[in-house]
């Protein structure tokens, strides 16, 4: 099927392991383009190569944080998206996309704590197509999830590259770093700016004293998609924001 519903040969994720992901969000506004089948077969295909997952699932009891330890440090990743491009989520069975919703988030957040996550990483698909600037509605949800206790918000859906920018959590003097929008890593697109996007890399650190895990530094690594006989992702050698 062509735009605007998509569906991908399961040779891709195949390639996104290979080229080193080790998670994937599934959350977002085409996860049911090809109806509840495409969906599961979704999963099914990153399941039989070992791929994790979050923000799709087949049953409600599966409809949980994903939690991964990486170095000793207990990750919980959570995935959402406000839109769903009109398509409806069938009917009785609201488990298969986590459709954007505070009291869920608040409540998937304090079970990835219960279950013991150490610093919780939420990807959100939201806000307006090819805006370089966070709308109002973006910045909203952010507050919401920094106020319910997520440590790293990653944006995805605009297509292009917006800021980001460093909070302090209420009450403390941790950080939280929001990327509005990571823009887009490899894509065909020819509206201007949608060949950017950027490579987020951030290190946590443990405080010895309080066991409190917090991001320690991060940086940006802006990319660019060259289009030519085979598309490549290269290093951006500037990024501008208007």
């Amino acid at each position: 099927h062509g735009y605007p519903r998509f569906n991908s040969p399961s040779s891709l994720a195949l390639a996104l392991k290979e080229a080193g992901v080790d998670i994937v969000t599934t959350a977002n506004n085409h996860a049911l383009d090809q109806d509840e089948q495409g969906l599961l077969n979704s999963l099914d295909n990153l399941d039989q190569i070992g791929l994790m997952h979050t923000g799709t699932f087949r049953a409600s009891d599966e409809q949980v944080p994903l939690l991964t330890e990486v170095q000793g440090f207990n990750l919980a990743f959570l995935a959402y998206t406000t839109t769903t491009n009109g398509l409806p989520v069938p009917a009785g069975k609201d488990y298969l996309v986590n459709m954007w919703d505070k009291e869920k988030a608040a409540a998937d957040i304090k079970a990835a704590r219960d279950q013991g996550a150490e610093f919780v990483i939420t990807s959100i698909h939201f806000g307006p197509e090819y805006q370089r600037h966070p709308s109002s509605d973006q910045q909203e949800i952010v507050q919401e999830l920094i106020e319910l206790g997520a440590d790293l918000i990653l944006g995805c859906h605009p297509h292009v590259v917006q800021p980001w920018a460093e909070q302090i959590k209420p009450g403390s003097d941790q950080r939280v770093l929001v990327a509005y929008s990571l823009g887009n890593f490899i894509s065909n697109q020819y509206f201007p700016y949608t060949d950017r996007g950027i490579i987020l890399y951030v290190t946590l650190a443990k405080d010895p004293l309080s066991g409190v895990i917090d991001i320690d530094s991060y940086r940006v690594l802006p990319t660019r998609v060259l289009r030519e006989q085979r598309h490549t992702v290269v290093l951006d050698d500037k990024l501008e924001f208007p």
